[in-house]
């Protein structure tokens, strides 16, 4: 993905919104804390640069969208951070979830999906919530997730293509 139609995706859909899969969410919420994320051992992956571009990104959008599914994963996921981060993670997700819209999907039509077994609960809620209107683009690090998501059609953004994009004129937090 080239960075114009990185920049024409982002604004085709800064008022349907964004939904970040876990991993970035993650990102996000200890990047509140601190934004040398890397020093946490689920974000050790993610630098300070990236932490900025996934928060400027959040912020451009008109709609921040989740689902119960990622907001599990991620509070599960802040058990790892350190004692002293933790309360300002939970508060920092709280804030994050307040935000947002919140898309259920049963957890019985998750798995009734074919990718369920491929993908997870998580995965493919994701994938049904970016079905329902006004349909969000989601945004993810997890390949398996973006080609699942791109081979049916959906809105979708994988990180790892966008990374590297040193500055994106057109993204300005709303």
């Amino acid at each position: 993905m080239h960075a114009s139609e990185f920049e024409a995706l982002v604004h085709k859909h800064k008022t349907a919104g964004c939904l970040p899969d876990a991993n970035l969410l993650l990102v996000y919420v200890t990047g509140l804390c601190n934004p040398e994320v890397n020093r946490f051992k689920r974000t050790k992956a993610f630098s300070k640069k990236d932490f900025a571009l996934i928060a400027s990104l959040l912020q451009f959008f008109d709609r921040r969208v989740t689902t119960p599914n990622i907001v599990t994963e991620v509070s599960n996921l802040l058990g790892h951070v350190s004692a002293h981060h933790q309360e300002t993670a939970a508060t920092a997700l709280g804030q994050f979830v307040v935000g947002a819209d919140e898309i259920y999907i049963p957890s019985r039509k998750a798995t009734d999906d074919q990718a369920h077994a491929r993908l997870g609960v998580s995965d493919v809620a994701t994938i049904a919530s970016a079905h329902q209107a006004p349909q969000p683009l989601v945004l993810t690090d997890d390949l398996d997730l973006y080609l699942e998501l791109s081979r049916r059609g959906r809105a979708c953004i994988n990180y790892n293509h966008v990374r590297s994009y040193e500055f994106l004129s057109g993204i300005e937090p709303s």
